[in-house]
């Protein structure tokens, strides 16, 4: 094991000096000195890791990564390298350090410590993360990006999905997402375990925040440069996303790389430099299929920078980006559609939209000449653009989050059904992570910066075009709509990649242009000293519940548990319990029969001819919610108590304490048994279809019953007439209830009773039945909030404790 960590710890190095390398030779050769040198290693990281993605993910899709192979690669294209480029080596003693980087230094140390030393266990099924590592452990096994069906599964009628994230496509299953994050995760797993793989986006946490400093300290002081980068890096946004395994963190590296790239290109006329960039916005794109809505922003930018541009530039410098960009993500588009083509398929109509809005980016070029004599009149247009930024603004910081009617969810089934999105608290949303202060210093630096461009005749330290048109562009789309369920952290996601970098850069922008229009030393440093003491406050209170908590720690070791629990022949029935099913199949490659995702009588003959060829199947439910599959046994193996700890899911940030989850299981062995006896109702049974029933429910002593909605149907197949058909009726209406019993359509029982508790044992022997038998029950309905006055506004007919036919 060590060796083989050993082996595959080489690409690391490989990603540095190839990197650095190729950054300074092809692109920025005539700048590097010009560069902070924690910068440049940064951007070294970013150019290393976009060259070694080429091959990595092309093994994984051709099926043959290898990750002590790319290891033995990176050692010796590095050895290579080093003798062929040794006079770019830097030297450590020409690396300046002053109080300033020090500083920077120790707290990106702080940071480290809590990001990378305190990772969430994120491999629990039913949510994207578990969906990131999960398959990254199955490319670190396999060497393959496509997970494979359980022996004889092929063929069965899945509804397109295995288990969540994972499609079942004809010959093999395929994951939801863009593989790239997965196979950079399992190329970490392969060199330092899981610890690597969850410590990855940490450690790229820390790489971009090189980069972000690099962007602030172009246009501020560096005193601000490294506040601006503490407030990033130590934000509880930024901090929960770099503990999880999701890709904002890693497309958050890639647009910061590529907007600083561009900046150094554009300023000092390198045209090879645009090239990167270019490669780098659409690299973004390979990372996140949303990264496309960047093509119109930057095609927009290049409009503005048209009209308001005074200097002519090189038009080579646009060319080179362009090529580069819309060859990089057109090889984005088609990656999608050959290798997660339900997942493009699923996105299409939002990329669809995007198109439209490239169109329209470049008909905006097309007419640019009519469009220029507008801007004669730039103070017209710049205090036009301020009232109506500030008018937005407060309209949607104080006055939209109190205007109804909100805009609800429309998920039918789902627990989020007629729930509010909070979209219209996004930007009070957005304070509480990052204050007040710096939303509003936000609007100061977006006004600034127009200042800059229409009105003032100066270009120093500037913010550059593209740089904010990309931040104010994405900004203004996911301030309209975050897109995303309500509960945080989870929610803040859509900020994290451009937006709250975003934010803080124009925010220290403006700040910067308050604290240099101070024209005392004195003040200016007293009031640099309040400004820290007030971030170092917000950002402790902030963080204080998650800075040291390690998020479903324990968690990974409790699957190892249980997957030791269950033979590697078996087969696992997985009734709906996929944060546990979802990594026993891609990581410990368990079979797995979905419950959820399979047509019910399919998928009871399944199980049936599994036994009947004497393979031992297992079913995992909840503890208080079993289920019974028609023509089986279950007997209890064993009850397994899953917990962990989480912060709690609010939807107004920030979570406020910690919270523990449990998931009582039991993990039954089934067997076949002759069905003279068949008995539901109480219990959700697999292979009996079943309509107007309300979830399952329990007695104070355990035993469960089932509401139905005044009329419950069903259908149970039958391999033997029965002559009687026992219902048991748990409760009811507290003011009686008419009932009637139909079955094959024909009346057996109808009457009217006044308790709440009565058993109904009904002779059927008299009806003809075919090979299913059709039960309806039907009642007089109510109301508890009406009838007993409380808060449950259900309508219920009758609650069944159990329907026996025999």
């Amino acid at each position: 094991m060590v060796v083989n960590y050993i082996l595959s710890s080489g690409l690391w190095i490989g990603v540095l000096v190839s990197g650095y390398l190729i950054f300074l030779r092809l692109f920025l050769m005539t700048e590097e000195t010009k560069q902070h040198w924690m910068v440049i290693f940064g951007l070294s990281v970013s150019t290393g890791i976009v060259v070694w993605s080429i091959p990595l993910l092309g093994s994984a899709l051709l099926g043959i990564y290898n990750g002590k192979a790319f290891g033995i690669a990176g050692y010796v294209s590095s050895c290579i390298l080093l003798i062929k480029y040794k006079k770019y080596i830097p030297s450590i003693s020409k690396l300046k350090l002053n109080i300033s980087t020090i500083v920077l230094i120790l707290g990106l140390m702080v940071v480290a410590v809590i990001v990378i030393g305190f990772p969430n266990e994120s491999l629990m099924g039913g949510r994207d993360e578990g969906v990131y590592a999960n398959s990254a452990i199955y490319i670190a096994n396999h060497g393959d990006i496509h997970p494979q069906y359980p022996e004889g599964f092929k063929t069965l009628p899945f509804n397109g999905t295995f288990l969540p994230g994972f499609y079942s496509t004809p010959g093999e299953i395929t994951v939801q997402f863009s593989q790239l994050l997965p196979v950079w995760l399992a190329h970490a797993y392969n060199s330092f375990g899981l610890s690597g793989l969850l410590g990855l986006n940490g450690v790229l946490c820390i790489i971009s925040l090189l980069v972000f400093f690099g962007i602030l300290e172009r246009n501020v002081s560096r005193n601000l440069a490294v506040l601006g980068t503490f407030i990033l890096g130590l934000s509880a946004s930024q901090i929960w996303l770099s503990r999880v395994t999701l890709t904002e963190i890693f497309t958050q590296l890639m647009l910061l790389s590529g907007l600083y790239i561009f900046e150094i290109s554009y300023k000092n006329n390198v045209p090879r430099a645009a090239i990167f960039a270019g490669i780098l916005f659409g690299f973004t794109c390979f990372i996140r299929i949303d990264s496309f809505m960047y093509i119109p922003l930057i095609l927009l930018a290049h409009s503005c920078f048209r009209i308001l541009e005074k200097e002519k530039k090189n038009n080579e410098i646009w060319l080179n980006l362009y090529l580069s960009l819309f060859l990089v993500s057109t090889f984005a588009l088609i990656y999608y559609y050959l290798f997660s083509n339900p997942y493009f398929t699923d996105l299409l109509p939002q990329l669809k939209l995007i198109g439209y809005l490239i169109v329209g980016a470049l008909l905006v070029h097309v007419i640019i000449k009519y469009i220029k004599p507008i801007f004669k009149f730039r103070k017209t247009i710049f205090y036009s653009l301020v009232i109506l930024l500030v008018l937005m603004f407060s309209y949607a910081h104080l006055i939209r989050p109190n205007i109804q009617p909100f805009i609800l969810y429309s998920g039918t089934g789902t627990v989020l059904d007629g729930t509010r999105t909070f979209r219209e608290d996004s930007l009070v949303n957005l304070g509480a992570y990052l204050s007040i202060p710096i939303i509003y210093l936000f609007l100061f630096g977006v006004i600034k910066t127009i200042y800059d461009y229409l009105i003032s005749k100066s270009s120093i330290n500037r913010i550059n075009l593209l740089s904010f048109i990309v931040i104010v562009g994405a900004t203004s789309v996911y301030l309209y709509d975050p897109s995303i369920s309500p509960d945080h952290f989870w929610a803040v996601r859509r900020f994290v990649p451009i937006i709250i970098p975003g934010v803080i850069i124009l925010a220290i922008y403006g700040l910067d242009y308050i604290f240099k229009s101070i024209r005392h030393r004195l003040m200016r440093n007293i009031i640099f000293l309040i400004t820290v003491l007030y971030f170092f406050n917000f950002t402790i209170t902030n963080d204080r519940l998650i800075v040291n908590h390690r998020e479903s720690a324990g968690y990974w070791n409790q699957i190892i548990n249980l997957e030791k629990k269950i033979p590697d022949e078996a087969i696992l029935v997985d009734y709906m319990q996929w944060a546990t099913t979802t990594p026993l199949y891609a990581a410990f490659d368990k079979q797995i029969l979905p419950v959820r995702f399979l047509e019910e009588k399919a998928l009871v003959n399944k199980i049936h001819d599994l036994l009947i060829s004497g393979k031992q199947v297992y079913v995992l439910t909840d503890r208080y919610h079993p289920i019974k599959i028609l023509g089986t046994n279950a007997f209890a193996e064993e009850y397994i108590d899953l917990s962990y700890n989480i912060a709690e899911k609010v939807a107004i940030p920030l979570p406020k304490k910690i919270i523990e989850l449990r998931f009582p299981l039991v993990l039954h062995q089934l067997n076949l048994k002759e069905e003279d006896t068949i008995s539901f109702g109480g219990t959700t049974v697999l292979g009996i279809k079943e309509t107007g029933m309300l979830p399952q429910e329990h007695q104070p002593n355990g035993t469960p019953f089932r509401w139905t909605n005044g009329n419950a149907k069903y259908v149970v197949p039958i391999s033997s007439k029965p002559s009687r058909l026992k219902l048991e009726i748990l409760n009811a209406s507290p003011k009686g209830t008419d009932l009637e019993v139909l079955i094959g359509g024909q009346t057996v029982h109808a009457g009217h009773f006044e308790t709440s508790t009565k058993t109904f044992d009904i002779d059927i022997s008299h009806i003809d039945l075919g090979k299913d038998l059709s039960i309806e029950i039907r009642s007089t309905t109510w109301k508890p909030s009406e009838i007993l006055k409380n808060n449950d506004s259900r309508i219920l007919g009758v609650a069944i404790k159990n329907i026996t036919i025999y």
